[in-house]
């Protein structure tokens, strides 16, 4: 696992093989809660955890 340390306005960038890119922005850090926001392309799913192993455990 990468750990990183980001300050509200920045970014990492995750590039697939294929070269697809999505990115992700700390938009606001209050206290011990960071907003996200994630510019990727429309074909791919994204999920909170819980609300992926709750997806993936139903199937």
């Amino acid at each position: 696992m990468l750990v990183l340390s980001r300050k509200s306005g920045e970014s990492v960038i995750i590039v697939s093989p294929q070269g697809t890119s999505i990115e992700v922005l700390v938009t606001k850090v209050d206290y011990n809660q960071a907003k996200i926001g994630i510019d990727a392309p429309a074909d791919f799913k994204i999920f909170r955890r819980e609300i992926y192993d709750q997806v993936k455990h139903s199937q």
